[in-house]
């Protein structure tokens, strides 16, 4: 499934996810048993100009670049 869906999903079912793991210990095991466990995460990069983030704004590799502010 779509990273991109997956994420909309969480985002509109989640309040009824939560609700529905506190009551329900079983179903609070299972769904344990299918998310991968809390952690860093680990961001790898290599190259020339190369740039890694977890989140990220603006990155600018080349040289002599110009960032412009956005006119409103």
């Amino acid at each position: 499934m779509n990273a991109e869906i997956v994420s909309q999903l969480l985002e509109q079912a989640g309040p009824y996810l939560s609700a529905a793991v506190r009551e329900d210990a079983e179903l609070a095991r299972g769904v344990a048993t299918v998310l991968p466990a809390a952690g860093g995460v680990t961001v790898n990069v290599s190259g020339d100009r190369a740039i890694g983030a977890q989140h990220i704004g603006i990155a600018v590799s080349a040289d002599n670049a110009t960032i412009h502010p956005r006119l409103r």
